[in-house]
C-alpha cells in the first residue's frame, strides 16, 4: 500500500540530485576548502618564521644622538622640516614596534655623556616611552665613546645589535662600523666661512 505523501517525498529526491558534474563535487569542495582555513589558522598559531628569521633572543640597542648638531632641520632648503633628532626618534620607534616578543632592547642617549634612558626589556611600550623622554642637548657629541659603551654591554655570548641613530657628522665620527646599523638623520651642510 502506497501513501500519497510518499509520492511527494520521491519528487524532492528526485529533484534535488545534482544535474550537473560539477554539482556531484559541491559537498567536496566545501570540505576540502573548510580543511584548508584549518590549516591556515593552525599555522598563523604556530607563528613560523620566515626564511632569514632567527628564533634566538637578541638584544637591540638604540642609541639615538641628543648633542646639539641634531637640533639642525633634516632638510635645510625645506622650510618647516623637523629636527634630525625627531626624524632619529621617529625610526627609533619604529625600530620598537617591530621587536618580536623574544627581544630585548635597550634606549641610550647620548651627547658628550652617555645617559641610559631604559635599561635592557622585552617590552615595547617601554622602549617607546623612553624614546619620548629624549630631549636635545647643547653640548658636542661623542659618537665614539657612546659606541665604546654600547660595545661593553654583554647579551649573553654574543654581541648586542647596535643602531646609531645620528647625523652625518656622528656617523662620520665612526671608525669601525662592524655590528652596527647607522641610521642617518639629515643631510650633510657644509659650513659658512
Amino acid at each position: 500500500i502506497e501513501v500519497p505523501t510518499l509520492l511527494f517525498w520521491d519528487d524532492v529526491f528526485e529533484e534535488s540530485r545534482p544535474r550537473a558534474w560539477w554539482q556531484q563535487f559541491r559537498h567536496l569542495i566545501s570540505l576540502l576548502l573548510q580543511l584548508l582555513l584549518l590549516a591556515v589558522r593552525v599555522v598563523a598559531l604556530a607563528d613560523p618564521l620566515t626564511t632569514g628569521q632567527s628564533d634566538a633572543r637578541r638584544l637591540w640597542i638604540l642609541l639615538i644622538d641628543r648633542s646639539a648638531s641634531m637640533t639642525s632641520p633634516e632638510n635645510s632648503v625645506a622650510p618647516g622640516s623637523k629636527s634630525r633628532l625627531e626624524v632619529a626618534l621617529r625610526e627609533a620607534r619604529g625600530i620598537a614596534t617591530r621587536m618580536r616578543e623574544w627581544d630585548e632592547a635597550m634606549v641610550v642617549a647620548f651627547s658628550d655623556d652617555v645617559q641610559v634612558m631604559c635599561g635592557r626589556t622585552d617590552d615595547p611600550g617601554a622602549v617607546l616611552k623612553a624614546l619620548e623622554m629624549i630631549h636635545p642637548s647643547d653640548r658636542p657629541g661623542d659618537t665614539p665613546g657612546a659606541l665604546t659603551f654600547a660595545r661593553s654591554v654583554r647579551a649573553g655570548e654574543r654581541m648586542p645589535e647596535i643602531i646609531l641613530c645620528t647625523d652625518p657628522q656622528g656617523a662620520s665620527a665612526v671608525e669601525d662600523p662592524e655590528g652596527l646599523w647607522i641610521v642617518i638623520a639629515g643631510e650633510p651642510v657644509e659650513n659658512l666661512g
